[in-house]
């Protein structure tokens, strides 16, 4: 179901034709304690997206997450486990953070990938992920949106109001939003 707003979206740098790829590392699971199992994901993408796979990476990795960005598989996180490997709920306590913090402990981040397949621009908005907390199934919609650019389309609309309105566009040309509103 496309959503209007985003509660966090990214614009990707514009891409050089040779590597279409990017990857939206920002959905994470917040299950301090309990055992995590991916079971899958569902992204809201563009007809022109390619999806990549994905990957889980845990709070005791040195790396805890990327938000994404150009080229897949984000280089800059190194321990990667497979989707759909159970994390231990000793591994899911690990890493708590100082007290006074927003969060109580490191979540669980799921890293995907997309390719541009066509065009000089792809979208995603949103990615449902349905995973299992101690054995009990979870469905959860991360609301992030991605807008996606090939050179020399330099994915940048204006820094104001025209500016939301042109990230609204471009994901209901592409029927991942409702039409925006005038």
């Amino acid at each position: 179901m496309p959503h209007r707003h985003p509660r966090a979206d990214f614009i990707t740098e514009s891409m050089d034709p040779s590597n279409t790829s990017f990857s939206l590392g920002s959905p994470m699971i917040k299950e301090p304690g309990k055992r995590v199992q991916v079971v899958s994901v569902e992204p809201l993408m563009s007809p022109n997206l390619e999806y990549l796979g994905a990957f889980t990476v845990w709070p005791t990795d040195d790396e805890l997450y990327s938000i994404g960005g150009p080229g897949w598989p984000d280089h800059n996180l190194p321990r990667r486990h497979p989707l759909t490997e159970e994390i231990p709920a000793a591994v899911t306590a690990a890493r708590p953070f100082p007290p006074g913090s927003a969060e109580t402990h490191a979540p669980v981040s799921v890293s995907m990938g997309f390719r541009i397949r066509s065009g000089d621009i792809g979208a995603l908005n949103g990615v449902r992920i349905n995973y299992r907390v101690n054995g009990k199934m979870h469905h959860e919609f991360f609301a992030h949106a991605v807008i996606a650019c090939v050179k020399p389309n330099p994915c940048d609309g204006p820094d104001d109001a025209q500016g939301r309105a042109w990230w609204h566009q471009v994901l209901y040309n592409f029927g991942l939003e409702p039409k925006p509103s005038d």
